[in-house]
């Protein structure tokens, strides 16, 4: 088959398969299985394509088929201007939390710090707190992860990304405390994007998330969980002037500012691309 036929089929595969976006899934597979850049791939449609290119991308179509995530299959995604490695096991970066990130680096900017200290709680693929290790050159980012499978593409993505120097993952689990973290730390920052769906909400999601882990995405019976135990317990460990930045679902803002009042200086929530509540940033 040439790459041209190869391209179709996967189209026509997805497009049966009722995929939301079968002509970029299949381009997208087809790049990353046959190793050519879009130019290549589109001034060569009539090029033959190796025999296991053929097999390796109709095995992927066909997983694909079943909505099993793209991003699993490509084995990477992009974020915040970078590629991160993501996988089973681990939490697809999603490009409403890049404003989380964003939230992060304006208050760094800002604070005075020279030298901030940054900790990301269910940390994940590390997409968050690398993001921001990144583009801060002078912080020092702290990762809290529970989870097994996840926990390893926190140093992968670091030292893929060259920050590992300045990127300290650790294994523990966020109900359990800060007890977990060295006597004395103290973060300028607090940020997370944790698990924040209701267990009611979880079988009606995307076939695609129901793949994802059940750990990254289940907020408890009200989905605010993970919230109180970061408001209650977490919290303290900022200093004054500290910021706390915190991803949530739309419905959710409006109950972690009040669970803030008087327990910081300033709250506010952020609105995402499409306007809608998707997060709040705190001034201790």
């Amino acid at each position: 088959m040439t790459y041209g036929e190869l391209l179709q089929f996967g189209r026509a595969e997805l497009e049966n398969a009722k995929i939301e976006d079968s002509d970029f899934d299949a381009r997208e597979l087809l790049l990353g299985i046959s190793g050519l850049s879009r130019t290549a791939l589109l001034m060569g449609p009539d090029v033959q394509a190796p025999e296991e290119v053929v097999a390796a991308y109709q095995d992927c179509i066909a997983r694909r088929c079943t909505h099993y995530p793209l991003q699993y299959l490509l084995g990477e995604w992009d974020f915040y201007g970078l590629t991160f490695h993501v996988g089973p096991g681990v939490l697809i970066p999603r490009p409403e939390t890049e404003l989380l990130v964003t939230a992060v680096l304006e208050y760094l900017e800002t604070c005075g710090e020279k030298h901030p200290e940054v900790l990301d709680l269910c940390a994940g693929s590390g997409c968050i707190g690398l993001s921001v290790a990144v583009n801060f050159p002078n912080s020092h980012v702290t990762a809290l992860e529970k989870s097994d499978k996840a926990f390893p593409y926190l140093s992968k993505n670091a030292e893929a990304l060259g920050v590992a120097d300045r990127y300290t993952p650790v294994p523990g689990d966020l109900f359990d405390g800060p007890a977990q973290l060295p006597a004395g730390y103290r973060p300028n920052v607090i940020v997370s994007n944790p698990p924040y769906i209701s267990e009611g909400e979880l079988p009606g999601l995307q076939e695609e998330v129901h793949f994802e882990p059940v750990m990254a995405l289940n907020g408890g019976g009200d989905g605010l969980v993970f919230y109180r135990a970061i408001t209650d317990s977490w919290l303290e460990l900022l200093p004054t002037g500290g910021m706390l930045a915190l991803e949530c679902a739309e419905n959710q803002t409006q109950k972690i500012l009040c669970s803030l009042q008087g327990r910081v200086q300033t709250a506010r929530s952020y609105v995402d691309y499409a306007g809608l509540p998707r997060g709040v940033t705190a001034i201790r």
